[in-house]
This record gives C-alpha cells, structure tokens and sequence, in this order.
C-alpha cells in the first residue's frame, strides 16, 4: 500500500499474554509506550500519549499524520509493554511514505487503461511512479521538484548538474564556510540547460557552495505524456499476462537498466527530442 506524504499511519499492536499457538488471548498492558524515529532519524516530540487501557481489550494504536515539514522516509515505530507479570513485550513497525511523483495522474491512467473501478488504485499509484522514474531517467526532470544543497565550488558559472532547471532561478546560493559569499536571487540568471551566472557579468567568489534550485517542466509536452501512457499501458497489461500473447504495438521492446522490465521501443521513440545528451545504449 502506498502511504503519501500528508497520510495519517497508524501505528498497531495487538498485546497477548502468551503466543497464539499456546492458547494466547489479548490482555491490557500495566504500561504502554511508542517510541517513533522521523525519517531524518530523530525521535518524535512529545512522545505520543497512548490510551491504556484500550477501548478494546489488548488492542493497541495510535495515528499520526505525516506532514510535509517532516517530508517523505522511513517512519519507525517500536511499542514497549509492560504486563502485569513484570514481563515486557516489544513490537515493531515501519512505514515508507513518499512524496508522489506522476507524470500522468491516476484519473487519467485509468481512462487509458479502461478501468473504472477503484480496486486496483494502489497498485496503479506504484506503477505510475515507477513510469515516471523511468521517463525522467531518459529525459531528466519532468515533475517539478526542488534539488538541495547541491556542492559547487567558485567560478566564472555555476552548471547545476540536474536539467532542465526552472526560469527564473528562485533558489539559493548560499556558501558551506561561515567566511563565504551569498548571492541573491535576483542578481542571478540561468538557463535552463543549467548555467547560472551573476548579472554583473562577474565571477562566483567566496565558495565552495550549496545550492539550491526547482527543476522539471512547468509545461509536460506531449510527446512525453504519451510515452508514458504507453509504458503505463505495457507494464500493466503485461504482468497480468493478458491471454499469453504478445501485446499488440509493444512486442518490440528495450530493457531500462536498473528498472527490470522492458520499456516499448515506440515510447522511446517518443521520448527521442528530449533524450539527455549522453544518450542511451
């Protein structure tokens, strides 16, 4: 199951007094404790306040909503009860949330692939990220996103080594060493091939720096929505193993590195105009 950024989790433990094949059955703790780790590995404060005894006998929980200042990662949780023996008994749990990343929205997808129902959601929801993954390895961002802190020394130009970046630059360039340079935004201009330069025409001192910058296209061409609709519709029909038979249009195929499935070679035709110039084997 996918859980997104702005998700409420809930965290879930059911408390026996002794296993289920010894003939357990669920029991209150005498003290009841969850300690979550935040995904940049930080403990969440104040620890969450846990109702004991439950409103049902043994059955432990607590929801926390994910928010985007705490952003996408692992979110980890660990109960500790104490029984009324003076035993103890631990349970763990982990949550990936992430942030989506669609090239074509689940709406969409859908009315490609013929579906109405909603039953298949989830899964589609992975298959459109993994879509997008593998578009933007061809062609670079296409989805706005923001890169951070990203390590450039001085010089006449900073190239920001992820295209194509957003115009006009609304960033920051900040320096690593408390003796360093900033500069402005405003006294900046890039091109969306990645240059960054100051208006003045002078060089970058007092570096090294972190940078900050949006990349991705405000503006999706075609040609690259429909390369993605044409993965989406491959990747879906063919692990379902539609009759057997080789899927119409799509039995010319490459394999994308890292990725482990085949991509029809008529998206990546699609994709040709904006490949990245390294190019593909």
């Amino acid at each position: 199951m996918a859980v997104d950024v702005g998700d409420t989790i809930t965290f879930r433990s059911d408390l026996f007094d002794k296993p289920i094949d010894e003939g357990g059955v669920l029991v209150n703790a005498t003290t009841a404790a969850l300690t979550i780790t935040l995904p940049d590995r930080t403990l969440l404060t104040p620890a969450p306040v846990i109702v004991n005894p439950p409103a049902t006998t043994g059955k432990y929980f607590y929801r926390y909503s994910t928010t985007s200042v705490i952003g996408p990662g692992p979110y980890d949780g660990a109960w500790l009860f104490t029984m009324s023996t003076g035993q103890t008994s631990a349970y763990f749990e982990h949550f990936d949330v992430t942030q989506p990343r669609y090239i074509i929205g689940l709406a969409e997808a859908k009315a490609h692939l013929n579906i109405t129902s909603t039953a298949n959601d989830e899964e589609l929801r992975g298959w459109l990220s993994a879509v997008t993954e593998v578009v933007e390895s061809k062609v670079g961002p296409v989805v706005v996103a923001t890169v951070v802190d990203e390590d450039h020394d001085a010089g006449p130009s900073l190239w920001l080594r992820q295209t194509p970046v957003l115009v006009p630059f609304t960033g920051t360039v900040v320096p690593f060493l408390t003796s360093g340079t900033t500069y402005l935004a405003a006294d900046l201009r890039v091109t969306a091939g990645g240059r960054l330069r100051r208006k003045d025409g002078l060089p970058f001192t007092g570096g090294p720096f972190a940078v900050t910058y949006k990349v991705g296209r405000p503006v999706v061409r075609e040609n690259i929505s429909k390369a993605a609709v044409i993965i989406l519709k491959h990747c879906w029909e063919s692990q379902r193993g539609a009759s057997g038979l080789p899927l119409q249009g799509f039995d010319d195929t490459s394999v994308i590195p890292g990725f482990g499935f085949a991509v029809p070679n008529q998206a990546l035709d699609m994709l040709a105009p904006d490949l990245l110039s390294f190019g593909f084997a």
